[in-house]
C-alpha cells in the first residue's frame, strides 16, 4: 500500500507527463510511462484517479472530501492510505495496518518511506 499517494502517485504522474493531473478534466485518459518503462492509462475521475496497468489490472485512488483522505481501491476492496489531519500532519496507513503521523515536509516523507520499506537503523560503539 502506498504510504503517501500524493508524493508517490500524483507527483510521479506530473513529473513523467509534464502536466498537473489535478488540472485535468473528468473522464480524460492520459498515457503515462512508469519507472518500470511500461505505459499506464490514468483516467481522471470526479473524486480521484483510475490507473490501468499494461496487464489490465485496475487500481483506483479515491479522495473523500468529508474525511480529507485518500484511499486505494482494488478488486472491490477499499483501504484508506492517508489522511490530512486538522493539525497539519498527515496520518499514513502502513501495510501492517498500523498508522504513522508525519509532517508534510521532506523529513516527514523520508520517515514515511523508511516505515514503508521496513528500514532499520542500528548504532554501535
Amino acid at each position: 500500500v502506498c504510504a503517501v499517494a500524493d508524493a508517490l502517485v500524483l507527483n510521479t504522474i506530473e513529473f513523467w507527463s509534464g502536466s498537473n493531473p489535478l488540472a485535468q478534466k473528468v473522464g480524460t485518459v492520459q498515457e503515462v510511462t512508469g519507472k518500470d518503462g511500461l505505459i499506464y492509462a490514468v483516467k481522471t475521475l470526479r473524486n480521484g484517479y483510475e490507473i490501468t496497468s499494461p496487464n489490465g489490472e485496475v487500481v483506483s485512488f479515491i479522495y473523500d472530501k468529508k474525511t480529507n483522505s485518500w484511499s486505494q481501491e482494488q478488486d472491490g476492496k477499499q483501504v484508506e492510505i492517508f489522511r490530512f489531519n486538522p493539525d497539519g500532519t498527515i496520518q499514513a496507513r502502513l501495510s501492517d495496518g498500523q498508522t504513522l503521523r508525519v509532517k508534510p515536509d521532506e523529513a516527514g516523507v523520508f520517515e514515511a518511506r523508511m516505515a514503508v520499506n521496513g528500514a532499520r537503523f542500528w548504532a554501535s560503539r
